[in-house]
This record gives structure tokens, C-alpha cells and sequence, in this order.
């Protein structure tokens, strides 16, 4: 953990994930909560990834803040 940084809760929904060939695609939502549940905020995310070699590697992540 980062010093002075509260701790906080990661909650993912609307999951949705597709592969195509060797490229994988995963869209969702992410809520972050402190541990009391108030909310901090919600992004709208996709990140990529590709399988080579036999392992998925990230490589690109987008989020946009919603709500």
C-alpha cells in the first residue's frame, strides 16, 4: 500500500468479456468504495490483451468516469 492512502474496495460489474484468435477483450465497470462504503467513484472500462506464447499479456487499458 501507498503510505498516507486510504484503503480502498474495487467492486467489477457488467462484465463482459470476447476472444477473438489471440486477442481478448474485457469490458465492465469498476466502483470504488472506502471500507466504510461510502462511494469514491465509477469508471466504465476496456482493456485488451493478446496470448502469445502461451500467456495473455495486457496491452491497452481505457476507462471513463461515470456517474
Amino acid at each position: 500500500a501507498l503510505p498516507n492512502r486510504p484503503s480502498m474496495r474495487l467492486v467489477l460489474s457488467d462484465l463482459k468479456a470476447e476472444i477473438h484468435g489471440s486477442v481478448g477483450i474485457v469490458h465492465g465497470v469498476s466502483t470504488q468504495t472506502r471500507l466504510d462504503g461510502t462511494p469514491v467513484g465509477s469508471v466504465r472500462f476496456t482493456d485488451v490483451f493478446v496470448r502469445e506464447h502461451g500467456h495473455w499479456r495486457a496491452v491497452s487499458a481505457q476507462e471513463t468516469a461515470i456517474g
